[in-house]
């Protein structure tokens, strides 16, 4: 088994410029430490759903300051599917003629802009079976694709460790869960941004009029299985 910061050794020796795909989660966070401490230079993106929410505002700023990194914010590729926007926000006839755009189209104009191939990403051997094996099989190295796996032998609890060894902040959604509130779609982030961040609940609900109707469908297919009497078919028997 490759000790934990190999794989940064052997990338740091086919590259010194790299592309951190930064989310505001626990893992980014931990990799772009670690790439600012092997590459000589390091350049960081990130994908929104709503912009300019004050609950990573504020975090973003602290991690450009600390790394001495300007994070460049792009619109998540999701937005350009009309399918998943509209469920969301009112029909429109504009989104009918934009073309779907896709995580690749993400990469190439970063590695445009940054003047920049290779790219890290904070996936884990440990998260699946599928992550697991393709990690093991490139060995935390994809040199076809020219993207590195910082984390790839690490897990949760050695993430947590360094991050506090290191002293780095985490961001604030982390004093709730142990999981990035960067999704406004899913209803844990919608939990938060209610009781703690009204603002940026309203500015979501503004951009995503419709935000709600996941979590509402949800609770009334539960309410009709409690009515009818039959089992959550979501939860073990």
């Amino acid at each position: 088994m490759a000790d934990l910061f190999s794989v940064l050794r052997e990338g740091s020796c086919a590259t010194q410029k790299i592309i951190v795909g930064f989310s505001g989660g626990k893992d980014s966070v931990a990799m772009l430490d670690l790439c600012k401490r092997y590459f000589k230079h390091v350049y960081c993106y990130n994908m929104y759903l709503v912009d300019k929410l004050q609950m990573q505002e504020g975090y973003f700023r602290y991690i450009e300051q600390k790394y001495d990194v300007k994070i460049l914010h792009l619109p998540h590729y999701r937005l350009s599917n009309i399918y998943y926007f509209q469920e969301f926000s009112y029909p429109s006839e504009i989104l009918k003629s934009c073309p779907e755009i896709y995580f690749s189209d993400i990469e190439n104009y970063c590695r445009d802009y940054f003047d920049c191939k290779w790219f890290a990403y904070g996936m884990m051997a440990s998260e699946s079976l599928e992550r697991n094996a393709m990690l093991k099989n490139n060995g935390g190295i994809d040199y076809e694709h020219n993207k590195l796996y910082p984390l790839a032998f690490w897990n949760n609890q050695k993430v947590y460790a360094y991050l506090k060894n290191k002293n780095i902040k985490l961001p604030p959604e982390y004093q709730y869960a142990d999981r990035s509130g960067n999704d406004p779609f899913v209803e844990f982030t919608q939990i938060l941004l209610k009781n703690f961040y009204p603002s940026d609940w309203e500015r979501a609900k503004f951009k995503f009029p419709f935000i709600e109707t996941k979590s509402v469908r949800e609770q009334y297919q539960i309410k009709r299985w409690e009515d009818a009497g039959r089992p959550d078919p979501r939860k073990k028997r």
